[in-house]
């Protein structure tokens, strides 16, 4: 000291990393290996190891961006760092890699991986996800599930827009029966076949959509519905609920039967109180059941059909569970703000389930999980 000299070396070091002789034996940082103590290397973790870093181990060195010896992690190309080793505070690449090793991979592009559509309608509409541009500068959505091609019309009543028009299921057909009221073959209304389900109904829900009644096979129907709500789907779909007088003929036939597969009950040919969908495996579940389901025990029979309107039908189905499953509003007014209520339910007894039983009315703005409905037309 006081000789000039910028520092003070001594015999008893430590050699750091500094650009500096530090222990006196000629050797600088890292080259001294040999001398009175060895070169104090960079801590196992100074330098990130996600990612692109992963395996980087630090240098002793200066840079062009800062002349002093240091430690510096010289983190590789496939990186982000510049060409003084410096990480950006976030990733500028969408690529997929690790760019700032801080273990996650394209975070600054936060609608990367989400769901989007080309923006067509309907069943026209193409979804995918966004991914990383080819040029890695942002994100794209990548169709993988192209839509369909518009279709002329509304082809099935299933909360779909074939068409492609912004619209769900306006004008889709349904299954309807002709009813001949006077025996000459021509009908004299219509009735839908099926009890009225939703559009999005399945065979283990009755769907959530509410924009119109369905008629379909092979669904849950939709109860638990009041008289209003059941007059306002049959309308959005192009119909009315039926009179009760319609109601009872399509039960019954021309040739009046008590029910609607005959005179005589039969406990399971339709769903009522009696009929037991596990054949008297378990417990008795009385329980609503798909539309035209199957019904006997233990080998399946037949539908619960009122079997002489198929002619009129023009195909081989008549009207379906009108006995039991659930009991269906009328338009038909019995006192002031009370309906005609008919068909028994999963529940009714065999009186109640024949197709004359008109006992039952209820106010208009009753609803119960064993009450739906069903659509006549002119």
């Amino acid at each position: 000291p006081g000789n000039g000299c910028e520092y003070q070396c001594t015999k008893t070091g430590p050699e750091v990393c500094d650009g500096r002789d530090n222990d006196c034996d000629g050797l600088i940082d890292a080259a001294d290996n040999l001398g009175p103590t060895t070169f104090i290397a960079a801590p196992a973790n100074f330098c990130r190891q996600a990612g692109a870093c992963s395996g980087t181990t630090a240098i002793c060195a200066a840079t062009a961006c800062d002349p002093a010896v240091t430690f510096r992690c010289p983190y590789p190309g496939s990186s982000e760092a510049d060409s003084c080793f410096r990480l950006p505070a976030q990733e500028a690449a969408c690529d997929g890699v690790d760019g700032d090793c801080d273990g996650n991979v394209d975070e600054a592009f936060v609608t990367l991986g989400n769901a989007c559509d080309d923006g067509e309608l309907g069943a026209c509409r193409g979804t995918g996800a966004f991914a990383c541009r080819a040029d890695t500068t942002g994100t794209e959505c990548v169709i993988a599930d192209p839509g369909l091609a518009p279709a002329a019309q509304e082809f099935a009543c299933d909360n779909v827009d074939e068409d492609c028009d912004g619209r769900f299921d306006e004008g889709a057909p349904d299954s309807i029966v002709g009813i001949d009221s006077n025996g000459d073959s021509s009908p004299d209304f219509f009735i839908d076949a099926y009890e009225a389900s939703r559009p999005d109904a399945t065979l283990d829900s009755t769907g959530g959509a509410e924009h119109r009644a369905c008629s379909t096979p092979g669904v849950l129907p939709w109860g638990n519905i009041d008289f209003a709500d059941a007059q306002a789907a049959c309308t959005a779909a192009g119909k009315r609920l039926c009179t009760e007088a319609e109601w009872q003929l399509a039960c019954e036939g021309l040739t009046p039967t008590v029910y609607p597969y005959g005179d005589t009950y039969d406990r399971n040919a339709c769903n009522g109180n009696d009929f037991d969908q596990d054949c008297g495996v378990g417990a008795d579940a009385d329980q609503l059941l798909i539309t035209g389901f199957v019904y006997g025990c233990p080998t399946p029979l037949a539908s619960c059909e009122q079997e002489e309107w198929s002619l009129l039908a023009g195909n081989d189905s008549g009207t379906f569970d009108m006995a039991g499953n659930l009991k269906e509003w009328t338009v038909t007014q019995v006192g002031a703000g009370a309906r005609r209520i008919r068909g028994g339910s999963y529940d009714s007894a065999a009186a109640g389930m024949t197709c004359q039983f008109n006992f039952v009315s209820a106010d208009e703005a009753f609803f119960f999980p064993n009450l739906g409905f069903r659509c006549c037309s002119n």
